[in-house]
């Protein structure tokens, strides 16, 4: 909590299976109010998981939400997943969003991976705002 800035405040619990989170967030900018509201849920099981989130956003008068639900499995050293995702404004001066994603990634050694992903997304009312996006990376843990 912020006093000067704004404040937040975030809830999680977890079950056997389940978690499930909730999160308000509100600060100021100049005069302008901001918030976030988000809710999200996860379920594993041995070696699948999913997720659902959803965002409700409001900056200044502006509201917009983000909806988006992944798929992992998880198999051996190497991790695949999927997402796909929206993203609604009520702003006239921003896109809605659609997108979907692919990943991987594998563990080389037990500090060592690799990873890459695939994302396409793409603006419905403006099929020229359309992005695809490739990704590797590696990654050292200490």
């Amino acid at each position: 909590w912020s006093p000067e800035n704004g404040n937040s405040l975030s809830l999680a619990h977890h079950l056997t299976k389940w978690d499930f989170a909730l999160a308000i967030n509100s600060d100021q900018s100049g005069t302008t109010q901001n918030r976030a509201t988000k809710l999200g849920v996860r379920y594993h099981s041995n070696e699948w998981m999913s997720a659902f989130q959803y965002e409700s956003l409001k900056n200044g008068t502006t509201p917009a939400s983000n909806a988006y639900i992944n798929l992992f499995k998880q198999d051996g050293k190497s991790e695949y997943g999927g997402s796909l995702g929206v993203y609604r404004s009520d702003s006239a001066t921003e896109l809605d969003l659609n997108y979907i994603a692919l990943g991987m990634k594998y563990a080389i050694a037990k500090n060592n991976i690799i990873h890459a992903g695939y994302r396409v997304s793409s603006a419905p009312s403006d099929g020229s705002q359309s992005e695809k996006a490739f990704g590797l990376g590696f990654r050292y843990s200490f």
